[in-house]
């Protein structure tokens, strides 16, 4: 068969093809110009030939990488005015921000400001496909290390100083852990507790002030209810355990 003009072969059994290479720029379609979307093979299947291109497409970044050429910040010259930036963090698990002496922290020597969820302009949530995950923390942290604010200096000494003076009030509260835990937490709040499935319906509830939850339980950090355990012969299997992990699964394999 030919795709875009290069004589190759394409192997049914391998799903693979064979011969010159070929790049997703080689395809014509690859750069939104009008295309037959399927190819017919041998065994006249249509396929996608964006399936089949079969090459590895080297990284941008690769040569740079490998040569050691590519420049990391802590390569590069320090700029005429550059500031150093860190991070106060939370030293619990869970808990609520009482107080927070960053007007102190702003006016020590070297400090050009420290900041909060407050002084940010725009909106303080991010994440790669859910926009869920708090940049700096609103009145509640919920991990140890949780970014509470950010600190600007002129030097590394100078935040270190800065750090020194540092205090910060947390009210510690319990985090939920465990399943057993989760249960509990429902039945001491009785019709109060008001348990919502998915992220996605949360985090819209508590966009438009719907929900104000005093207590979050995330799903993933429960053990239990992720991977594949065996206990007496029987298999234990994780609500989120993924489709490949169970495929993968060593425990899987002895039964099958």
């Amino acid at each position: 068969m030919k795709v875009n003009g290069k004589q190759v072969s394409y192997d049914s059994e391998r799903d693979s093809v064979d011969g010159e290479d070929l790049f997703a720029d080689d395809i014509t379609s690859a750069r939104n110009i009008p295309k037959r979307d399927f190819i017919e093979s041998s065994t006249k299947q249509k396929r996608d030939p964006m399936k089949v291109v079969g090459k590895q497409v080297p990284h941008d970044s690769a040569v740079g990488h490998v040569t050691g050429e590519a420049l990391f910040v802590d390569d590069l010259p320090f700029a005429k005015n550059e500031l150093i930036v860190d991070f106060i963090a939370s030293p619990v698990a869970h808990g609520k921000i009482v107080s927070l002496n960053s007007d102190e922290l702003a006016q020590l020597d070297g400090i050009a400001g420290v900041f909060t969820c407050a002084d940010i302009p725009g909106h303080n949530l991010y994440g790669p496909v859910i926009q869920d995950e708090h940049f700096l923390a609103e009145g509640v942290v919920e991990y140890v290390g949780q970014p509470i604010a950010i600190i600007a200096g002129e030097s590394r000494k100078a935040i270190l100083h800065a750090k020194k003076r540092l205090q910060l009030e947390i009210e510690e509260l319990v985090p939920v852990l465990t399943i057993d835990e989760a249960l509990a937490l429902l039945e001491e709040y009785g019709e109060d507790a008001r348990p919502i499935a998915g992220g996605t319906a949360m985090v819209n509830l508590m966009k438009q002030n719907m929900v104000l939850a005093d207590h979050l339980v995330g799903l993933g950090k429960l053990p239990g209810l992720r991977g594949v355990s065996q206990t007496n012969g029987s298999l234990h299997i994780g609500a989120l355990t993924r489709h490949r992990e169970v495929e993968l699964s060593p425990e899987v394999k002895a039964h099958s």
